[in-house]
């Protein structure tokens, strides 16, 4: 098991959620330049999941401003990630940190992934 997330009672009020991850797929269920791993390709892909993610955010009455966690899972490079047009959109929350994970999204084509959550706590336990 990699990850597990679950919820428990609080004493105070605070915005929680976990978006589960955005793959390159589009709402044909088509991946988004599906075989391509260009330059050109993977900016597309990215673009994608940032933009669903947001639009999924939006719908569920969030915004990037309300994250505070960002994961992107991608394996290969996607030039001018960080930049204005791609990352940079998100905004503030780029500067509290995106994990990225140098890791093939678990779906057979998929190239990138971006999930989103806004926690008040955060446990990680090690095994080693």
């Amino acid at each position: 098991m990699f990850a597990f997330s679950f919820t428990a009672p609080a004493t105070s009020n605070g915005l929680t959620f976990l978006l589960s991850g955005q793959a390159d797929i589009g709402p044909d269920n088509k991946i988004i330049a599906e075989g391509e791993i260009g330059s050109q390709a993977m900016q597309q892909r990215a673009r994608f999941t940032i933009d669903t993610v947001a639009e999924t955010l939006k719908k569920l009455g969030f915004s990037w401003e309300d994250t505070t966690r960002v994961a992107l899972f991608h394996a290969h490079d996607i030039p001018e990630l960080w930049g204005p047009a791609l990352l940079g959109t998100i905004g503030e929350p780029i500067r509290r940190g995106v994990l990225v994970y140098r890791a093939r999204p678990p779906i057979a084509g998929g190239e990138v992934e971006l999930e989103a959550r806004a926690i008040r706590r955060d446990l990680v336990a090690t095994i080693l």
